[in-house]
């Protein structure tokens, strides 16, 4: 039994295959151990455990490492869960916008496959679009607040443009009755 084993490993690329797939499924087994800590840390704790989570960002972290080169969508599939950690729990939109940003890299590598049934792709899609709603609405809200200082010293100049109107009316008025 063991020779067959060694003759297996011994064809060419058997080795490398061996190694790729044995990193997937550690990356799998990772990503459902952080996904089972980050549950019960939500669900059964009365305080957010934050040493817990870090602890599921850690194992986050190993599983994009052990999927890196061997396995796009495994890796897409761990950042977008990293990245909802961030967006959910630890409430930070620059770490989170990173990795949905970086799954979404990865994601058009996967091209020409339509992944908008992959729940991965749709949620880190649609924490990005949201994120960058915000930014649109952040931008003209600061627009809109320049613009009105200018629009506030027009409005100024108008109202002293309409008195001056009047006054020389009046004095053309009074100028024609004299």
């Amino acid at each position: 039994s063991s020779g067959i084993n060694a003759e297996w490993l011994l064809r060419p690329g058997m080795k490398e295959d061996s190694f790729k797939t044995e990193c997937i499924a550690r990356c799998m087994q990772t990503r459902c151990v952080a996904d089972e800590l980050l549950s019960s840390t939500i669900n059964d704790a009365e305080d957010l455990d934050l040493v817990a989570v870090w602890q599921v960002i850690d194992f986050y972290k190993e599983s994009i490492l052990l999927t890196r080169e061997n396995d796009v969508e495994q890796e897409a599939i761990s950042l977008s869960k990293l990245g909802k950690v961030y967006h959910e729990v630890l409430k930070q939109k620059g770490k989170a916008k990173e990795m949905f940003m970086l799954v979404l890299q990865l994601a058009r590598t996967l091209q020409p496959r339509n992944l908008s049934e992959e729940e991965w792709f749709r949620y880190s899609s649609n924490v990005l679009a949201e994120y960058q709603r915000e930014e649109i609405r952040k931008e003209e809200k600061e627009w809109q607040e320049s613009r009105q200082k200018y629009l506030d010293q027009m409005e100024l100049k108008l109202t002293e443009l309409k008195e001056k109107r009047k006054k020389d009316r009046l004095r053309l008025c009074v100028d024609t009755t004299a």
